[in-house]
């Protein structure tokens, strides 16, 4: 089992004991790993005791999600080597604090037709 995988075991055993209904769709690659009622629960994994000093959100987050984002968590689970533990990062913070990071890109679909020069 990976880390992320045992991480999202760790969070869907959690979500269970608040009494939800978690749903693991980490393969569906919708923009978050669990559905757990109103809940779109995004899992960070860390094996080391400390959490990083940022963590990349995907793209398809908005598109997938829509309106849903004001029900957006991110759980981060850390310390899985010796004392697993939960940060649950709520919807507000979570909107609050997003800082975007912009890439520009040119599909190979504009450009495959132009004939190349030779050099």
């Amino acid at each position: 089992m990976t880390q992320e995988e045992l991480s999202i075991k760790y969070v869907m055993r959690y979500e269970r004991k608040q009494g939800r209904k978690p749903v693991d769709v980490s393969k569906k690659r919708v923009g978050y790993d669990i559905r757990s009622g109103n809940r779109y629960i995004e899992v960070k994994s860390r094996p080391g005791s400390k959490i990083q000093p940022f963590i990349t959100l995907h793209n398809a987050l908005l598109r997938t999600i829509g309106k849903g984002l004001a029900n957006y968590y991110l759980y981060i689970v850390y310390d899985m080597a010796k004392e697993p533990k939960l940060v649950i990062v709520p919807p507000e913070v979570v909107l609050k604090n997003l800082e975007t990071k912009v890439s520009l890109l040119v599909r190979k679909k504009v450009y495959s037709k132009i004939k190349p020069k030779k050099l």
